[in-house]
């Protein structure tokens, strides 16, 4: 096998997200289960840093409990490179401190759709004369979107979200002001 498939733990509204994005095949992992794995390559600016994070170890990562996205990274990827461990004759893993960071990048993405999602449905409707009750229906339609699992709480969290954005947004323009 050229690759190898990394569990990477993800809170479940984001390993949602970033699975409904990908465009990658289902994969069987060992188990005997199936995934979607995030397939990560050298050339691009993500991958740079994926590849530069990961460690050798022993024995294979295993996945926690949990939702977990897996990452396929190639065994040759440091071969042209000393700074990045090869897979050819270990394993490789993630640290927990890299793990947070890769989270931290996630998280913004989702937070910035999210944000964008919602302000062009609120432009929309205003210039249609619609008002009340945009930014709840927009955020329900964002989470069928991107095939997040409806729930109270993460409605909740993400309305939360989206108030202290606006919120924090006016309290910063005013400060120029």
């Amino acid at each position: 096998m050229n690759k190898q498939l990394i569990p990477f733990p993800l809170p479940e509204h984001l390993n949602e997200f970033v699975i409904s994005q990908l465009n990658t095949p289902v994969q069987e992992l060992e188990d005997g289960s199936h995934t979607k794995a995030l397939h990560i390559r050298r050339d691009s600016k993500f991958g740079k840093l994926i590849h530069r994070c990961l460690k050798k170890t022993n024995k294979p990562a295993f996945a926690k409990e949990g939702f977990t996205m897996f990452l396929a990274v190639s065994n040759y990827a440091g071969d042209h490179d000393k700074a990045v461990p090869g897979g050819k004759y270990s394993f490789l893993c993630l640290g927990e401190e890299e793990i947070k960071e890769i989270i931290s990048v996630f998280d913004t993405w989702f937070k910035t759709c999210l944000i964008h999602f919602v302000d062009g449905a609120v432009f929309a409707h205003t210039f249609n004369g619609k008002t009340k009750g945009i930014v709840h229906a927009s955020i329900i339609e964002f989470m069928n979107y991107y095939k997040i699992s409806n729930s109270k709480t993460k409605f909740d969290t993400f309305v939360k979200y989206y108030d202290r954005k606006k919120k924090a947004k006016r309290q910063q323009l005013q400060r120029f002001t």
